[in-house]
């Protein structure tokens, strides 16, 4: 007997979702690989006059170094105690650095050239995070204002908070035994 069309479709719908998710895992490897190539070659821009002035190695480091230790060590002490209000520094420290990245590449003027011209990699990279953490804050925006839309609804209906009637505790109300 054949087996059922929708097995046979499945087959390649799976080998296809493989197929992306190594390309993908790949392209993150080689990020990563470049990433700390590219810190480790342009430590020299630290002791430059722009360097000294716009701290793109640094803001760079601390993105890819301080940022994710940070977001999980807070992520695990909260899922531990039980504070999910520690799940959303990760959020706000990602504010301030995107706001950090943002003035300081509206601000490199005549840097970007040079950084352009020796430290091209470095330049790309900080780029590249300052767009990734200003896409995060704004997601991150968004998840907040949904939950809050969310949770205002059904403080609204009278979902949350509400006071349990006399019918769910019981119903005898008196006291007796």
């Amino acid at each position: 007997a054949a087996p059922p069309r929708e097995a046979i479709q499945l087959g390649p719908i799976v080998i296809s979702a493989i197929c992306c998710f190594c390309v993908v895992l790949g392209i993150f490897i080689a990020f990563m690989i470049w990433v700390v190539i590219t810190l480790i070659f342009s430590v020299p821009s630290m002791d430059t006059k722009c360097g000294k002035f716009h701290h793109l190695w640094q803001y760079c480091a601390i993105v890819v170094g301080v940022m994710p230790v940070t977001a999980l060590a807070l992520n695990l002490i909260a899922f531990a105690t039980r504070m999910v209000g520690l799940t959303a520094i990760p959020g706000l420290i990602s504010l301030a650095i995107a706001v950090w990245g943002m003035l300081t590449w509206s601000g490199l003027g005549e840097c970007d050239d040079f950084y352009l011209h020796f430290y091209p990699d470095l330049l790309l990279m900080f780029k590249i995070y300052v767009v990734i953490n200003s896409f995060y804050f704004f997601i991150f925006l968004c998840v907040i204002c949904a939950g809050t839309a969310v949770l205002g609804a059904a403080i609204a209906a009278g979902g949350v908070f509400s006071a349990p009637s006399a019918a769910d505790s019981g119903g005898g109300g008196g006291g007796e035994d």
